[in-house]
């Protein structure tokens, strides 16, 4: 129902739109820590295209905006540069799995915090990823760094997978929803 405000009159929402995947690893600079600009713009170009407009063309584009309004790190700061793609948006962090999960099964993408390094008894580190949907037990995601299951030695994170009881010690409680 939010979405349905930003379509153009007369056009239908199309949730079978596939998500796109974008690595930070290719970024034109900083890619060791624009993880949140890249799932950003993931959830951005899918927004643009389940909403009938075209897509990004890639992520450098999006990060360069996001750099003009400040620090790649900063949920205001990619919210702030949603809205200018139109879209209004607000990060939670309320830690609420539930309604996650009710977007994810609804055929939303969702952008979340990790805690990436270290074991999941002592987990460390912040980084941000798109989860796309749910499985057997794992969490689908677009990981921009690559795969938390291979400890990141496997760079390719597009359809990564993350063990729910993992995904739940690690998450940080924080995602973004479409206002």
């Amino acid at each position: 129902e939010r979405l349905t405000k930003y379509l153009p009159e007369g056009s239908k929402l199309n949730l079978d739109v596939k998500t796109t995947y974008f690595s930070q690893r290719d970024n034109y600079t900083m890619s060791h820590r624009t993880c949140c600009s890249s799932s950003n713009a993931m959830y951005l170009d899918w927004l643009l295209r389940v909403t009938g407009k075209p897509g990004l063309n890639g992520d450098d584009g999006y990060l360069q905006k996001v750099l003009a309004n400040g620090d790649t790190i900063y949920h205001e700061v990619q919210t702030e540069t949603l809205a200018e793609y139109g879209f209004s948006t607000k990060w939670m962090g309320d830690a609420d799995l539930d309604f996650v999960e009710d977007l994810i099964d609804a055929g939303f993408p969702v952008v979340v915090n990790i805690l990436h390094r270290g074991s999941t008894v002592a987990p460390r580190g912040g980084h941000i990823i798109m989860l796309i949907g749910r499985k057997s037990g794992y969490w689908i995601a677009h990981d921009p760094y690559g795969t938390l299951e291979s400890d990141y030695t496997n760079t390719n994170g597009a359809y990564s997978r993350i063990k729910e009881q993992v995904f739940k010690i690690r998450w940080q409680g924080g995602y973004r929803i479409l206002k």
